[in-house]
């Protein structure tokens, strides 16, 4: 697994519509296309979908852009990482070609106890402090990868694999 860590907050610029910047944009652009690596997760602060102007829906142009660059080149497993909400979701990214966000809220803040998941997501946990875990074993299972949600007391109230996929 290859871990890609985005600033989105250092290089936003409003005027040209950017959160990454050019230099990091191309940095994550040229890292996706030689990686090797059978999963590539790429840590956010601010989830791909949903939230507002302060998250990647603020720059829907840069994002289509990055989501367009890595179906157009056919990059496998690949999932975002993300946090800045106060819940747990598995949100698949809309017009993404099936890419996921796995977000996990503040582990010392209370999550949002909402009855319905907010827009576009398709897996919500909330009520618990919590964080995410993500195995990834390319020797008892190399196309595969475990995620969990743990709550503060160490239970894991949620497990989901995640597969590397690929393009046929």
């Amino acid at each position: 697994m290859e871990l890609f860590i985005l600033d989105a907050r250092q290089y936003r610029d409003l005027k040209k519509r950017t959160m990454l910047g050019e230099k990091q944009k191309q940095w994550l652009f040229d890292g996706l296309a030689r990686s090797s690596a059978t999963f590539k997760f790429i840590a956010t602060s601010v989830p791909m979908a949903g939230g507002g102007s302060d998250r990647w829906d603020g720059y829907p142009r840069e994002r289509a852009e990055l989501l367009h660059y890595i179906n157009e080149k056919r990059i496998s497993g690949v999932y975002f990482l993300s946090g800045d909400m106060h819940y747990a979701a598995i949100t698949r990214i809309p017009k993404s070609g099936g890419l996921k966000d796995i977000t996990a809220g503040p582990l010392a803040a209370p999550l949002n106890r909402s009855p319905t998941a907010p827009r576009g997501v398709s897996n919500i946990f909330g009520g618990k402090l919590q964080l995410r875990k993500i195995t990834v074993d390319p020797k008892t299972d190399p196309h595969n990868a475990l995620l969990e949600f743990i709550d503060q007391d160490n239970y894991v109230f949620h497990r989901a694999k995640l597969h590397a996929g690929g393009f046929v």
